[in-house]
């Protein structure tokens, strides 16, 4: 056990227990959702530190090789963080071929992108074709306030490898549950933890969307 010992004139001694600055966050997981299929990568635990920096990231079209869209451009918030287009745009604000789905639940993901072509939200974040590494550390790399939050969280400067990590740890905090149908689901699994529900046999009811913040 590693602490701090605090020696008094009497014989006591008093161990206090060293209280790490990147505690591990722990996802609070709606009803319906199943936290036993969680994905988090070992190499990119949660940490409030992390997903603050990430929300951050997300909303910051700094990063961007134009300066001109971030993460929520296209994954909207207010559209149930997806694109209320028919497909969205790029940093040039040309139509790509694609519309921007959304990203609730991807803590549940093992693969990601339309295609099905990135191993992980990391790795897509990691090769967005709006950015590049080079792009990241010259527009964020001079920043005081990212300098700093960097450092505490990663240890490092501003990197690329950073921003997708810290991006991927917010996102993963976005889960929707506890709707009719997940209650329904829930009540209907309860003693078969195995069974796997049709989605035809609850009914389609729109759930709520939270950051999934818990101890």
């Amino acid at each position: 056990m590693t602490g701090v010992l605090l020696r008094f004139a009497s014989t006591a001694v008093l161990v206090i227990p060293a209280v790490s600055a990147a505690q591990e966050f722990r996802l609070r997981v709606p009803l319906g959702l199943d936290e036993r299929a969680l994905v988090i990568p070992a190499d990119n635990p949660l940490t409030q530190e992390k997903i603050d920096l990430g929300k951050q990231l997300f909303f910051d079209r700094r990063w961007s090789k134009t300066k001109t869209v971030s993460c929520a451009s296209c994954h909207q918030p207010q559209r149930g963080w997806s694109d209320d287009r028919r497909v969205s745009v790029d940093h040039d604000g040309k139509p790509t071929r694609r519309h921007a789905p959304t990203i609730i639940n991807r803590a549940f993901g093992t693969i990601e992108g339309w295609a099905g072509h990135r191993e992980s939200s990391e790795d897509l974040l990691a090769k967005l074709p709006f950015t590049s590494a080079k792009a990241i550390e010259a527009n964020l790399g001079s920043v005081p306030g990212y300098q700093s939050q960097f450092q505490r969280v990663f240890g490092t400067g501003v990197t690329a490898d950073g921003v997708a990590k810290a991006i991927a740890a917010f996102q993963r905090t976005l889960l929707s549950g506890n709707s009719a149908s997940s209650v329904g689901r829930s009540a209907i699994c309860k003693d078969r933890p195995s069974r796997t529900v049709r989605p035809a046999t609850v009914p389609r009811i729109r759930g709520r969307v939270s950051a999934g913040i818990g101890p």
